[in-house]
């Protein structure tokens, strides 16, 4: 019995190389235009993803009898639901992370929200500000506030 030698064509290997980084630019391209959307809508409202309907109208540090407060008046449709929040300092540094359970929520006025953290301990004298995180308008950054 004779053996016959079947050949099998493939592709070349400069035709299997360029597939391979075709393939990988337009998986690159879709990656990217993905990733682009992605973004744009995360920071269309603004202000890092915060409805523009909210506004900061204040913020200040309250020490008193022992309990440290920061106090945040906020303009806003409805009530935000705070489920935590952050204090910093101009640099980026957290100082304290404030649980669900230390704040308090209270409309003072018709679409007016006062928004009162209570530390555990007191601010050392320098300037922070605020990231509240709702479920409803997302991250809220305070403008600035001292302690003096």
């Amino acid at each position: 019995m004779a053996h016959q030698v079947i050949k099998r064509k493939g592709i070349e290997p400069i035709v299997a190389t360029i597939l391979l980084v075709a393939i990988a630019i337009v998986s690159a391209i879709l990656i990217y235009l993905w990733v682009s959307k992605l973004i744009a809508q995360q920071t269309s409202t603004g202000n890092g993803g915060v409805s523009p309907s909210v506004n900061v109208l204040s913020v200040s540090y309250v020490a008193s009898n022992g309990k440290y407060k920061v106090m945040i008046f906020l303009q806003a449709p409805t009530q935000p639901n705070v489920e935590s929040a952050s204090i910093l300092t101009v640099s980026g540094s957290v100082v304290e992370v404030v649980k669900s359970s230390s704040i308090y929520v209270t409309q003072e006025a018709s679409g007016v929200y006062n928004v009162t953290l209570v530390l555990s301990s007191s601010l050392s004298p320098g300037v922070y500000y605020c990231e509240l995180y709702t479920t409803d308008y997302g991250i809220i950054v305070t403008p600035s506030f001292g302690v003096s």
